[in-house]
């Protein structure tokens, strides 16, 4: 076992490490390498090299496209009541579960425990059904038995107070991430539920985030097929084109397959690894096991490693892409359809719309996975070995860069990149995110985007 090597100094030792071995990688390597690099007692995986070529701007300069007037803002969990059927709303904010009959509301009951906001475990929102009952299921998370369980997605239930295999209590506190009720509401649920009843999660206080009605000069020309900027916490877009055409979406496929795998199978879970998947293919290492947040560390930062093979197969590769299908149903990206899990397939498509709606539920409910694609590298300990993943986005270490993912060119001959990217507004921040499908040149002309806003804010008074 590798000792740990004082953090200031290695901090130096990656960064001046790092840039010999890109400027070396560069000029020797023109094709995709496997290469490992061995930085004192630490091995480190190469990011692919994604060029951003300083292209002059067009000597005719076009306009932007208007912004949308519409806006991506939330609604109530009242704009989710079907007119008929069975419906059960459940409101995170006032810790309340209702059941509605045809639009009426005919019972209420005391949220008792949710899982912590922030957390790898926070209760997911969205559009769900109910898709098994139990009057007891076992736990093999928590170790615990959960009496008149509903699953709605993954790992994720409602459920009554829950009781160890001994058969006391838990104690009070956060779930797991489940929808906890008394036992005796939960029983009532239970009885008032079939299979298939719709439900629908709300989690966040109406606040009224100003919209900042940027005046975008016609100062640049993106030439992606599709593409849409907009403000994250308010929802108002400032730049669009074909924002609504499905195209497809390569690597950005790798955000959903993080959310569902943390959802279904647990950030802290240790799966078993197979010849061929990981390290093993590319570097020769076989590790026998690896957690679930280590693999996503490698599903976000590098290509060279192929870990959504071994999180795909928890469940099996149909199962779990139906499952990506179902949370994309979920938060709202209504064209979006996936095809596997490592965003290779041609047919994992969505349009400019689904991506944002897919970047709001990862700000709102999934932090912890942007910050994943912001960190600039991550020490894995692999087969008694540390490796250091690299981030392969290009903004990595622009001060505005807040995370995302990017698909190399080399590989599907178009380019999609989603970037989170944070400006100055007086002495606000605000969070954007910049959209780019099928694009020759996603890095530069995200540059543009941001400059031009960075430029409206600047100038505008608010």
């Amino acid at each position: 076992m590798h000792d740990y090597i004082d953090k200031n100094a290695f901090g130096f030792i990656v960064k001046f490490s790092a840039a010999l071995i890109f400027a070396f990688f560069s000029t020797t390597f023109a094709a995709k390498t496997a290469a490992v690099f061995f930085l004192s007692d630490t091995e480190v995986l190469p990011a692919p090299l994604i060029v951003v070529r300083e292209e002059a701007l067009p000597t005719t300069i076009q306009a932007v496209p208007k912004r949308s007037e519409r806006s991506f803002a939330a609604g109530s969990l009242e704009d989710h009541i079907p007119s008929a059927g069975k419906f059960i709303g459940i409101d995170l904010v006032n810790m309340e579960l209702r059941l509605y009959q045809n639009a009426t509301l005919i019972g209420a009951h005391k949220i008792l425990s949710k899982g912590k906001p922030g957390s790898h475990w926070e209760t997911p929102s969205g559009s769900y059904e109910v898709k098994t009952k139990e009057k007891n299921h076992f736990s093999s998370i928590g170790r615990v038995n959960m009496p008149y369980s509903m699953q709605f997605f993954g790992n994720f239930f409602i459920h009554g107070w829950p009781t160890y295999e001994s058969g006391k209590e838990v104690g009070d506190g956060y779930s797991g991430g489940c929808i906890r009720l008394s036992t005796d509401d939960a029983e009532t649920v239970f009885s008032f539920a079939d299979l298939g009843t719709s439900l629908y999660i709300f989690d966040r206080e109406e606040q009224i985030i100003s919209t900042l009605g940027l005046a975008l000069s016609d100062s640049v020309e993106l030439a992606s097929e599709a593409y849409l900027v907009a403000d994250i916490q308010s929802g108002e877009v400032v730049m669009e084109s074909s924002a609504g055409a499905k195209m497809p979406v390569y690597a950005i496929t790798k955000l959903m397959t993080a959310i569902v795998a943390n959802e279904s199978i647990s950030f802290d879970k240790e799966l078993a690894l197979q010849d061929g998947e990981a390290f093993s293919e590319t570097f020769g290492i076989f590790p026998e096991r690896m957690v679930v947040g280590d693999l996503l560390h490698l599903l976000l930062l590098n290509r060279e490693v192929d870990s959504a093979s071994t999180l795909e197969r928890f469940y099996g590769k149909n199962n779990f892409v139906d499952w990506m299908n179902d949370k994309a149903q979920a938060i709202g990206m209504r064209t979006a359809r996936f095809a596997d899990t490592n965003g290779i397939s041609k047919e994992n498509v969505a349009s400019a719309d689904d991506l944002f709606e897919l970047s709001r539920y990862l700000y709102v409910k999934k932090s912890f996975i942007l910050g994943i694609t912001r960190r600039p590298d991550k020490i894995i300990e692999v087969a008694e070995r540390q490796f250091i993943v690299l981030n392969e986005h290009p903004f990595v270490g622009d001060e505005s860069f807040r995370g995302g993912i990017a698909t190399d060119a080399q590989e599907v001959g178009k380019q999609s990149m989603l970037t989170f990217f944070r400006v100055s507004v007086g002495a606000e921040k605000r969070l954007f995110v910049a959209i780019l499908l099928g694009s020759e040149n996603a890095a530069l002309e995200t540059r543009r985007a941001i400059e031009e806003v960075r430029l409206a804010t600047a100038s505008n008074t608010f």
